[in-house]
């Protein structure tokens, strides 16, 4: 978004998926695929709970100033 004062605003929002949070590798569905990603995400190498951040910090604005 153009703020209008010479900077720029890149908003980011976190959607939680409905997919199950269990997977079946076989199921290549959409729903069968959103479940992976799920569960491909949770156990990421180097996962650390303690920086996940509370619900407030998951939707961010990141503020530029335009070249």
């Amino acid at each position: 978004m153009d703020n209008k004062d010479g900077t720029l605003s890149l908003f980011t929002t976190l959607v939680e998926s409905a997919a199950p949070h269990r997977t079946d590798f076989t199921d290549l569905s959409q729903t069968g695929l959103a479940a992976l990603y799920r569960e491909l995400s949770f156990n990421a190498p180097g996962f650390r709970r303690d920086l996940a951040g509370t619900p407030g910090d998951r939707n961010t604005e990141l503020l530029l100033r335009k070249p």
